[in-house]
């Protein structure tokens, strides 16, 4: 009783406090101080290690281990398996089945709607919704602002600020380069690179084909085919 007293309600509480420096952290029970320095201050830390050949993980936490070699090495995995007729969808994670469940099959799922006059937007998840009246209403936006020298540029997703800075700035560039021999194009964005290879090397060229009769005409571009049919054929989209 006096253990709940003071979990509880406050009363006759015993505060166990960090004695790290710069640490105000306090506790109700010596066990929670003890976690407390363990994960936060690595002090009379157990580790767990990893077993597998060339792994140098550790937890400090076992069930932290035991979901690294489960989702890793697939050991001990119980498996999570759809039980709709004729998917074969699998996952190690009880909460990522509900989840399948909810976006393909519509089992359970709780619909969350955007509450601005005129919307009829939908989303299975609220972070959907929040991104939603965040790009179309501006409602709780957070600016992304580029901190570059005379750049007014600015976004609402941080995403979109990274591939600003790197497409304007040169910043954190991840190059992607052609691996044809004696071609030294690189480019910015892995699509680029895509049509790139697709232009000028043929490899993966999807052809979109005029579908009107007696014409052979093919481009690699949708829009070129679209382009085609409107000279060509004089067909107005």
């Amino acid at each position: 009783m006096k253990n709940h007293k003071a979990a509880k309600h406050g009363i006759d509480v015993i505060w166990f406090s960090c004695d790290q420096v710069g640490c105000d952290y306090k506790a109700k029970r010596a066990g929670a101080l003890r976690s407390h320095k363990q994960m936060i201050h690595d002090i009379d830390v157990q580790w767990h290690r990893c077993d597998q050949d060339g792994c140098d993980y550790k937890a400090k936490q076992a069930s932290d281990l035991k979901k690294h070699k489960q989702q890793v090495y697939d050991i001990d995995v119980q498996w999570h398996r759809c039980d709709q007729d004729g998917c074969d969808y699998k996952a190690k994670q009880a909460s990522n089945l509900k989840r399948h469940k909810q976006q393909v099959h519509d089992i359970d799922a709780r619909w969350h709607r955007c509450n601005q006059d005129g919307c009829n937007y939908k989303a299975k998840q609220a972070s959907s919704v929040k991104l939603h009246k965040q790009l179309v209403h501006d409602i709780d936006v957070q600016w992304f602002r580029c901190d570059q020298a005379g750049c007014d540029y600015k976004a609402k997703e941080s995403g979109s600020l990274k591939k600003h800075k790197q497409l304007v700035h040169d910043i954190d560039v991840r190059w992607h380069h052609c691996d044809q021999d004696g071609c030294d194009f690189k480019a910015k964005l892995a699509s680029n690179l895509k049509r790139h290879k697709q232009n000028v090397h043929d490899i993966d060229v999807r052809w979109h084909r005029c579908d009107q009769d007696g014409c052979d005409y093919k481009a690699k571009q949708a829009s070129n085919l679209k382009r085609h049919k409107q000279q060509a054929h004089v067909i107005n989209f």
